[in-house]
C-alpha cells in the first residue's frame, strides 16, 4: 500500500514502469502524478483518489489500469496522452458529485480505448454533478462491457474521438459491447463529432454510438447548437446535401453500405440523413 496524504506532492517521472506488482494507491489531499514513463504508468491494483488532483500524462502504455478506480470529495483526476488506456477499470469504478475525470489524447499505440470498463465492474457510477469529458482519444472514447450509470445531472462529453485501430473497428465515441453491457446515460451527455474508420477495408459501424445486439445503452435526444465536421461518404467524397458545420438534428443510422456480389454498393447507409431532403 502507498499512501499519500497531508499535503503531500509524490511524481514519478521518466522511468520505463511507473509502479508494478499491482498496489494499493491512496491519494488523499495531496497531488500525485505518473509521467513519461517508456512503458505502462500502472497495470492493477487499485487506485482512491479524495481531495487531490492527480495526472496520468504521456505514458507509452496504460495511463491509469486498476481494479478499483475510486475519484471523491472535490477530486480532479486527468489521463492524457497515454500510448494504450488512458483511464481502466475492472472491478469498481465510481466518480462522485464533486469531482471531475477527463481522459484525452489516448490510445494512439493500439486497439484500447479511452475509458475502458470492464465486465467486472458490475455497478459502476458516474453520480450527479460529476464531470467526465472524454475528448480526442484515438480509439473508442469509452468501451463499456460492464454495468456503468450516469446520472441525470452528471455532465457527459465525449467528442473529436477517431477509431482507427482494430481488423473491425466500431464505436467512435461509445463502443458498447457484451452479455453483461449496461450503459445508462444522462439525457444531455453530449455525443457528436466522433469517428469509426477502418484503414484496412473503409469505415464501418458507429461512428458516435455502437451497441452490439446483446448490450443495453440508453441515452437521450441530440442537443441544440450541435454541428458536423465531417460530410463524407465510404470513398471520401461529399455527401449532396450535406454541409460541414450543418446543425445535427438526430441519431442516425450509419451502418456498412449494402454490397452486392461483384463487389459494387447497391445502398449508401452511411449519412443517409443528409441525401435528398433529409
Amino acid at each position: 500500500t502507498v499512501n499519500v496524504k497531508g499535503d503531500s506532492t509524490f511524481e514519478i517521472n521518466g522511468t520505463n514502469r511507473g509502479y508494478v506488482n499491482s498496489p494499493v494507491i491512496y491519494v488523499e489531499d495531496s497531488d500525485f502524478a505518473v509521467r513519461n514513463c517508456t512503458a505502462n504508468a500502472s497495470n492493477g491494483g487499485s487506485l482512491t483518489v479524495v481531495r487531490s488532483d492527480v495526472v496520468y500524462e504521456n505514458n507509452a502504455g496504460h495511463g491509469i489500469s486498476a481494479g478499483t478506480l475510486l475519484i471523491k470529495d472535490h477530486s480532479t483526476v486527468i489521463c492524457r496522452g497515454n500510448g494504450y488506456y488512458g483511464a481502466y477499470a475492472s472491478s469498481k469504478f465510481l466518480v462522485d458529485g464533486t469531482s471531475k475525470l477527463t481522459v484525452s489524447q489516448n490510445s494512439s499505440a493500439g486497439d484500447f480505448a479511452g475509458l475502458k470498463i470492464t465486465s467486472g465492474v458490475t455497478d459502476g457510477s458516474v453520480e450527479a454533478g460529476a464531470v467526465v469529458t472524454i475528448t480526442d482519444n484515438y480509439c473508442s472514447g469509452l468501451s463499456n462491457n460492464g454495468k456503468l450509470t450516469f446520472e441525470e445531472g452528471a455532465s457527459l462529453t465525449i467528442t473529436g474521438n477517431d477509431n482507427d485501430k482494430g481488423t473491425s473497428t466500431y464505436g467512435g465515441g461509445i463502443y458498447n459491447s457484451g452479455a453483461s453491457a449496461v450503459l445508462v446515460l444522462p439525457s444531455d451527455a453530449v455525443i457528436y463529432n466522433n469517428h469509426s474508420q477502418n484503414p484496412n477495408n473503409g469505415r464501418d459501424a458507429g461512428d458516435d454510438i455502437f451497441n452490439n445486439t446483446t448490450a443495453t445503452i440508453t441515452f437521450g435526444k441530440v442537443g441544440s447548437g450541435w454541428k458536423l465536421d465531417d460530410c463524407k461518404n465510404d470513398e471520401g467524397n461529399t455527401v449532396e446535401g450535406c454541409t460541414a458545420g450543418g446543425v445535427i438534428d438526430g441519431w442516425y443510422d450509419d451502418s456498412a453500405n449494402e454490397v452486392s456480389e461483384d463487389g459494387a454498393v447497391t445502398s449508401y447507409n452511411r449519412w443517409n440523413a443528409h441525401d435528398g431532403d433529409g
